[in-house]
C-alpha cells in the first residue's frame, strides 16, 4: 500500500470540473475572466453543540414550531448535528452535471458509518469520461482507491493498490474528512438573507409543510465553499479555484428537523489552464437514512444498502 502519494480524491460533483471541461464547453479565457481569493481562514462551522442544546431544550417536537425558534442557518447544523450523531448511516446521492454544448455526466455517491469506520464512494460517467473512487477512513488514516465505472454509473470495479493518508492531511487537501457529510460551510456569514438580487439563483427560506420542514439556503458563493473549492482545484488540477456564480441548497426535514433529502444546486466556472476555462452547472440529490445496519462493502463488493 502507497502512503502520501499525491493523487486526486474525486468526491461527489467535482470531478466533473475536468471531466466536462476537457470533453466539450471550453471557453478561451480572458482578461475580463472571473477570479477569487478564498480566505480560508473563514472555513469554520457554526457551534454546532450550542444549537443541539437549544434543540434538546425545546423537547417534544410535536408542541415546537421550529422556524420561530431558529435560523436557517441553525436549522441547517441541528439537522446535520443530529444525523452524524447515528452510530450507523447511509447517504446516497444522484446527479447530473451539464456544460456548453449539453455535454452531461452522470454522477452517483454514498457515505456509509459504520461505529468509528467511514467509507464513500464517489462515481462519475459520461461518454467522454469514466472515474470511480472508494475512500475508507479507520483511526487515524483515509485509504483511497482509484476505479472505473462499468455499464451503470452505480457499478465500478477497483485497483487493489491505495493510497493512504492521514486524516489531517486528507482534510488539509480535500476540505473535509470522510466521516463528515457537509460539502458547504452552513452559518449566519454563509447563508444570504433577503430578497433575490445579482446572481442569486433563489432566496433562503424556512417554512412548515405537511410532512415537517423545507428548508431553502441561498450561499454565499465565496465563503461557503471555502473548503469545495480545495477539493475541486485538488483532485482537477485546476489553474486556480473554481469561481463560483451561486449555490442553492433545499432540504426536506421531517417535523423532528432530521434530515430526509438535500438537492444542491450549483453553478460555477473552472479554469483548466491560463487560457482554457468551463462553465458547469449541476444538481444532485441526496438522501439520507437513518436505523439500519449499514455495512462497508469490501473494496470491490457492490455497494448494497438496504434502505
Amino acid at each position: 500500500m502507497q502512503k502520501k502519494t499525491k493523487v486526486g480524491i474525486a468526491i461527489a460533483s467535482s470531478v466533473l470540473v475536468v471531466a466536462l471541461g476537457v470533453t466539450g464547453g471550453l471557453l478561451i479565457a480572458g482578461a475580463l475572466e472571473p477570479s477569487r481569493q478564498y480566505d480560508f481562514g473563514s472555513e469554520g462551522a457554526m457551534d454546532r453543540e450550542e444549537v443541539l442544546e437549544a434543540y434538546e431544550h425545546l423537547g417534544d417536537s410535536k408542541n415546537v414550531d421550529y422556524t420561530e425558534e431558529f435560523t436557517p442557518a441553525e436549522a441547517a447544523n441541528v439537522a446535520y448535528g443530529l444525523f452524524e450523531r447515528n452510530e450507523r448511516f447511509a447517504t446516497r446521492g444522484e446527479g447530473l452535471a451539464t456544460a456548453l454544448f449539453g455535454v452531461k455526466q452522470e454522477i452517483f455517491s454514498t457515505q456509509i458509518r459504520e461505529g468509528e469506520n467511514y467509507f464513500e464512494e464517489s462515481n462519475s460517467k459520461s461518454s467522454f469520461v469514466n472515474v470511480a473512487w472508494r475512500m475508507y477512513e479507520e483511526g487515524d488514516e483515509t485509504v483511497q482507491y482509484k476505479g472505473v465505472v462499468g455499464e451503470d454509473v452505480e457499478e465500478a470495479t477497483f485497483e487493489e493498490e491505495g493510497v493512504t493518508y492521514d486524516n489531517e492531511e486528507y482534510s488539509e487537501r480535500m476540505g473535509r474528512n470522510v466521516h463528515s457529510v457537509e460539502t458547504y460551510v452552513i452559518n449566519s456569514e454563509t447563508v444570504l438573507m433577503g430578497e433575490k438580487e445579482g446572481e442569486m439563483h433563489g432566496v433562503t427560506s424556512f417554512e412548515k409543510t405537511e410532512d415537517g420542514y423545507r428548508l431553502e439556503l441561498e450561499l454565499d458563493p465565496a465563503t461557503s465553499v471555502v473548503n469545495y473549492v480545495r477539493q475541486m482545484k485538488t483532485i482537477s488540477n485546476l489553474a486556480e479555484y473554481p469561481y463560483f456564480h451561486w449555490v442553492h441548497l433545499t432540504f426536506e426535514l421531517r417535523e423532528d428537523l432530521t434530515l430526509v433529502s438535500l438537492v444542491a444546486e450549483e453553478s460555477y466556472k473552472a479554469k483548466l489552464s491560463s487560457i482554457i476555462s468551463s462553465d458547469v452547472t449541476s444538481s444532485l440529490t441526496t438522501t439520507f437514512h437513518v436505523g439500519k445496519n449499514y455495512d462497508i462493502p469490501l473494496l470491490n463488493a457492490p455497494t448494497l444498502l438496504s434502505i
